[in-house]
Order: structure tokens, then sequence, then C-alpha cells
């Protein structure tokens, strides 16, 4: 029976909840949240975070529209929350299927997981209440939201689509900012617009107020009177006379003042920030039901230390420079490091712990291997090609690999290691392609 995490004010005023099998416990268990008036949709965001439910669908019932949402509609009713369940059947099927709540990934696979099941772009909008002046509404309770955005964006599982760019404040990163002109030398915006006057007689020409005499202009180099405009003198621009210091200058200069910690800044040295909308990738897709990012999979941990090679270049160097073996009777081994325990170590240790097993795997290995020898990496497994050894003297490498990583990793991993000789690297070809 479909259970509903219901959220709003003085809930005992909605007799129908009696016949409702609900909660009003985020941290109790439940399907579908339902929102009646008077909801805090911020608070409610929070609460399905902090619960690990953000894929949660959602009924708005409180007349009021928010795009988190999964179902709209104004009127409270038992026969309406029924209807709603009944269109949001297939997404909560969707969101059964994936099982994200317990990895350590779990706020950038909520969002490819809202992606994937809303079928939606995860689109920005202008919002004033936010110092970044942006917010992603579809994964409100997330936050640190373009990081994690970027960061998803940056291995593939999201691709962008630009938004705009905004400035933001050097110290706390505040795009709420007042721009004005201002003075180049006291960087004051007590400017104003004074007019040159220009006098056709002695050809003088300075601001207006260096000829203002009484209620007459006089020319302060000639000291005649200017009567007439167009015949005694004209005006030909005007320029931008600073109140504070008295500076002159023919253009402002331009400032921004943070409205939220009061830094200045000047305009030529103001940060921006570009901001994007994002789609999922069939990338982000295969990482969300795998439930772990790519970055923390041991191929990319690997990448990172030793360097590894296409599978598909392993496997043609294997099979040319076995061919190079047995023609001229040169000495060629191969290894296969296979984890054997991984669901295991990611279920009770997490992935982030994982990963950082698989990087000192990684150290461990190239601590090992030589340059003339080549690494790959499919799912599990290790793969080491190692020309110019000799079967028997596999044993020191591997008795180095065991010791290695039985002092450096903490996890308990369980690696078990295959060795091949030239005879028999057509069984490893086998394994890796």
């Amino acid at each position: 029976m479909t259970r509903y995490f219901v959220a709003g004010d003085e809930l005992v005023k909605w007799s129908f909840l009696a016949e409702l099998n609900h909660t009003s416990d985020p941290k109790d268990a439940f399907d579908i949240a339902c929102l009646l008036p008077s909801t805090d949709f911020n608070l409610v965001s929070q609460q399905l975070f902090n619960a690990r439910r953000l894929l949660t669908p959602i009924i708005n019932l409180t007349g009021i529209s928010w795009d988190r949402a999964d179902y709209h509609a104004s009127n409270p009713s038992l026969a309406e929350i029924t209807k709603a369940s009944e269109e949001l059947a297939p997404l909560l099927q969707a969101v059964d299927q994936l099982n994200i709540r317990e990895s350590a990934d779990y706020p950038s696979l909520a969002i490819l997981g809202i992606a994937h099941t809303r079928g939606k772009m995860i689109s920005t909008l202008r919002s004033a209440n936010i110092a970044c002046l942006v917010d992603y509404p579809l994964i409100s309770g997330i936050t640190e939201q373009r990081r994690l955005l970027e960061e998803l964006a940056h291995y593939g599982l999201l691709e962008r689509q630009y938004f705009d760019r905004l400035h933001f404040c050097g110290q706390c990163g505040s795009s709420r900012l007042h721009v004005r002109e201002e003075c180049i030398s006291c960087r004051s915006s007590n400017l104003q617009a004074v007019s040159l006057v220009h006098h056709y007689r002695c050809g003088y020409q300075a601001v207006e107020t260096a000829f203002r005499h009484s209620q007459n202009l006089e020319c302060p180099k000639c000291h005649k009177q200017l009567r007439h405009y167009g015949v005694d003198y004209d005006k030909p621009s005007s320029v931008h006379s600073c109140g504070s210091c008295g500076e002159i200058s023919d253009e402002p200069a331009i400032g921004f003042v943070c409205n939220d910690c009061s830094k200045h800044e000047d305009g030529a040295n103001i940060s921006v920030r570009e901001w994007h909308h994002y789609h999922l990738t069939p990338s982000g897709a295969a990482a969300l039901q795998a439930g772990f990012l790519p970055q923390n999979s041991l191929q990319s941990m690997l990448s990172q230390t030793v360097g590894i090679c296409p599978t598909a270049e392993f496997a043609s160097s294997a099979a040319y420079l076995s061919k190079i073996a047995e023609r001229f009777s040169r000495p060629l081994s191969a290894l296969i490091l296979q984890i054997n325990n991984f669901d295991e170590l990611r279920n009770n240790f997490g992935v982030s712990n994982l990963a950082s097993a698989f990087m000192l795997l990684g150290e461990v290995v190239s601590q090992i291997v030589r340059s003339t020898d080549l690494v790959a990496a499919k799912g599990q497994c290790i793969y080491l090609l190692l020309p110019e050894t000799s079967f028997d003297n596999l044993d020191i490498v591997m008795q180095r690999l065991q010791e290695e990583t039985t002092r450096h990793i903490s996890l308990p991993l369980d690696l078990s290691i295959k060795r091949y000789q030239t005879e028999t690297i057509t069984e490893l070809l086998r394994d890796i392609l």
C-alpha cells in the first residue's frame, strides 16, 4: 500500500487524512510526498535531502506553483491524492528501480536520478533571494548545486547548455552587486556631469564652473565676458567632475559594490562565473544504474596514478608481443589482478573510501611496473603485460604486490592474481575482450 509523507500546517483540520496511510515524520518510510496548504517548500526540500529521498514523487496541493513538484492541484482531497497517485505510478516505479540511497555519492547521483526519472533538463532560473542570483529548482534541497553540476559535466555525465555569465564578489561570492560610475582617482561615486566651455576669441577651454563669475560667464584667461552662445563661445562636450576629490575625467570608471558584504572591486578586476542548464548524457544514465560515479571507479583511479591504456590497445599489443616472444624465444608474462569483493566493500565502506583504496592500489602498481610494461583495467580487474619478464620471475612481482597492498590499503581487499606466460596469453585476450 502506498504511504505518504504529508507536509503542511494544521494537518488535523484535513479530515480525509484519517483515511490515508500517511506520516508527518520525514524519517519514516514513505513512497510519495503530499504537500498541503502552508507547506514550506524549502523545509520539505531539506527534509527529503536529509532522508535521502530527493527522488520521491511529489504531489503539490498547496495551490502555489513549485517547479520541484510532479503533480499540481489546488483542492486537497482524498480523491485528488488518489488521482495523482495513479498518474505518478510510472514515476514511482522508475524511482524504486534505482538503488542510490546508501551511496556515498548520493547528492550527485540524486541529480542524475532526478534528470533521468523526470526526463527533464536541470534548468536554472534567476532568483534574487539567493546570493548567487541563480537557482536550480529541480534539485532543490541539494547544497553546492553548481559545484556538483560542474563536476558531473566535467566527467561527461551531464552536458552543459549556456545560460548566462554573472559577475560575483571575490570576498563572499555573491552576485548581488551594485554597479556604478566612479571617479578614476578616488573611486567615489560622487560624480557630476559638467559642460566644457570653449571661448572662441582666445581659444581657452575649461569646465563651465571655471568661467562662472556671479551670474555671468567670464573667460579666466583673457577676462572677456561671454555674452552670446554660438557667437562668443560654445559647449563642445561634457566631462565628469568628482565632488569628493575634484578630479576631472572624460569617462568615469566602472566599479562594483557587493550588497551583501560591501566589498568594492574595480570593474577591470571583477570576477565572472558562467552558468548553464544541464542535460543527462548516456554516461550519466549508466553511472546512475551502476550506483556510483565513474571518477570513483577502478579505471579512473588507476588513470590518475599509473596510467592505463584502452583495453583494445592492450589486447592488440599483447597479441603482437606474444608473436615476437614466440618467434625469437623472448620471455613474456602477464598478470590479472581481480578484486573479488567489490560490492561488499562498496556497501560496507562507501564509494568514497573505495575510491581512496583504488587510488592507493594504483600507486602500488605504479611502483612495480616498468616504463615498458602495459596496464589496462576493465570492470574490477587490472591487467599487466610484462615484456622481458619470465614466468618464474612473476613470483617476485606477485609477492611485492601482495605485500605492498597489505601495507598501504586498510580496506580488506580480496585480491586474487592470475598469471600467464607466452603460451597462455590468448586466454588473457579472451578475458579482456
